[in-house]
């Protein structure tokens, strides 16, 4: 038996090991993503084999809290894709403001930039007092760091940029106080978002919204787990509704893609057609 077959049974045997004791399943993430994570972990764990991961997982929750931290690749940014977001104001938004009440799903939130620079965008449309965004993630710490808002001083200077880039109509100083070595997000854009705990591999549909985005999340599931959480999104989005794919994502398979109409092909954002079902 090689080493790459001794390789595919210890992480098996790993994530069986971390859903038996604390119930989180990676067993259908991508698996040479997920041995990457893993295998940074025990580097600096002076771990030498998957294996040896295992007793420190089942016996120690400090260890498993700090193995689960280092699993997810937390890419994000104020106004990360700043096309992205002038896309979303100029095609979607004038949709969003027919209605009365607004709910907006934000999954795999990871530190809450993207929260944030929703919650900018759609002030300065005229929506956020009608808006409720709900942003989730599974990272305890990345969560803690969302909800506080604060973040460092360092990154200012691109998020201003970013912020210009994505057609902001005012200055982005006037979203956020400096303190220190920070800077944080007004109370007025907090008061309108909820960050939650949310598992997409193993929680239920969240709410029922308008606009959901996932961006530069799906890659990190196999095939059967993208088609698992793409029926969440459609059981959670209502009809007419707005879905937001990462660049290097798409719908998935046919018969998921004929449940939507694409509304920018380059940002993979997506309309939900109104005769549409969950995939079965």
């Amino acid at each position: 038996m090689n080493a790459r077959n001794v390789e595919e049974i210890e992480v098996d045997l790993l994530c069986e090991a971390i859903l038996q004791r604390w119930g989180y399943d990676f067993r259908d993430y991508a698996r040479d993503a997920l041995m990457r994570r893993f295998k940074g972990f025990m580097r600096r764990r002076g771990i030498e084999q998957l294996s040896g991961l295992i007793p420190c997982i089942l016996h120690d929750e400090q260890c498993f809290a700090e193995c689960l931290e280092s699993v997810p690749v937390i890419v994000t940014g104020m106004f990360r894709d700043a096309g992205f977001y002038r896309s979303l104001v100029e095609l979607v938004f004038p949709h969003l403001a027919e209605y009365p009440l607004l709910k907006i799903w934000i999954a795999g939130c990871a530190t809450g930039e993207e929260a944030y620079s929703l919650a900018v965008l759609l002030q300065e449309a005229g929506l956020l007092a009608r808006s409720r965004i709900y942003a989730t993630d599974f990272s305890t710490l990345a969560l803690d760091v969302a909800r506080s808002g604060i973040y460092s001083i360092d990154k200012l200077k691109s998020c201003t940029s970013n912020y210009q880039a994505a057609g902001g109509q005012g200055r982005f100083h006037d979203y956020y106080g400096e303190k220190y070595a920070a800077f944080a997000m007004h109370e007025e854009l907090r008061a309108h978002i909820t960050f939650a705990n949310h598992n997409l591999v193993t929680d239920g549909v969240f709410c029922e919204a308008q606009l959901i985005i996932c961006r530069n999340v799906l890659f990190y599931f196999n095939e059967k787990l993208q088609h698992r959480v793409m029926t969440q999104y459609c059981e959670s989005l209502c009809d007419l509704g707005f879905f937001c794919l990462g660049a290097r994502e798409s719908l998935g398979d046919p018969e998921t893609a004929k449940l939507f109409q694409a509304i920018s092909k380059k940002w993979r954002i997506f309309k939900k057609l109104p005769t549409a079902s969950p995939p079965a």
